[in-house]
C-alpha cells in the first residue's frame, strides 16, 4: 500500500505549477492498485469527495507522471508459467547495457529488469513453463546471441504478492 511519507511530495507538473500529493491521493493511488478499473464514482464514494475531485486529482496524477499507465495483472501459473527465476548478468567486453537492455525487453518471458550496481551491472526477473524451458530461456535467447553471460540463476516460487 502506498502511504505519506513525511510531509507531502512535490511533483513538477509542467512548468507552470507544482502539485502536492496529499491524503486523498494516497487514497486514490491504494484504490487504483487494488482495481485499476474502479470507476471514478466508486473512487469518489470511498474517499468520500466528489466525482469532479477524484478526476482532477487523476488527471493531475497523469500529468505529473505519477500514473504512468493502467495495467492488468496476469496470473502466469494460470497460463502455464510455472518456474520463476532471478538471473544475474555480466557484458562481454563489446556489449553495452544499453544494447543488453534493448534485446532482454524483446524477450517475452522477461518481467524485470533492473540495472544493478557491482560485478553484474543487470539483474532480470523472468518466467518459464518449467526449467526446462527456463534453461533454453537463458541459453538461447540470452547467452548465446547477445553478448550476455549467465552469471548467478535463482529460481523460486511466489509465496506472497500484493
Amino acid at each position: 500500500m502506498f502511504r505519506k511519507l513525511g510531509r507531502p511530495q512535490q511533483v513538477l507538473v509542467q512548468e507552470k505549477y507544482k502539485y502536492k500529493v496529499d491524503d486523498i491521493d494516497f487514497k486514490i493511488l491504494n484504490i487504483l492498485k487494488s482495481d485499476a478499473r474502479t470507476s471514478i464514482k466508486a473512487i469518489a464514494a470511498k474517499c468520500n469527495v466528489s466525482r469532479g475531485l477524484v478526476y482532477k486529482r487523476l488527471y493531475m496524477m497523469r500529468k505529473g507522471g505519477i500514473i504512468t499507465r493502467t495495467t492488468c495483472c496476469v496470473d502466469l501459473q494460470k497460463i502455464g508459467y510455472n518456474t520463476y527465476a532471478s538471473v544475474d548478468i555480466r557484458l562481454k567486453n563489446s556489449s553495452t547495457i544499453e544494447n543488453a537492455v534493448e534485446i532482454l525487453k524483446n524477450i517475452p518471458e522477461v518481467m524485470e529488469i533492473d540495472i544493478t550496481t557491482g560485478s553484474t551491472p543487470i539483474s532480470i526477473r523472468l518466467c518459464a513453463a518449467d526449467i526446462m524451458n527456463l534453461e533454453k530461456i537463458l541459453y538461447e535467447k540470452i547467452q548465446m546471441t547477445s553478448g550476455m553471460i549467465i552469471h548467478n540463476c535463482r529460481t523460486f516460487v511466489p509465496y506472497y504478492r500484493k
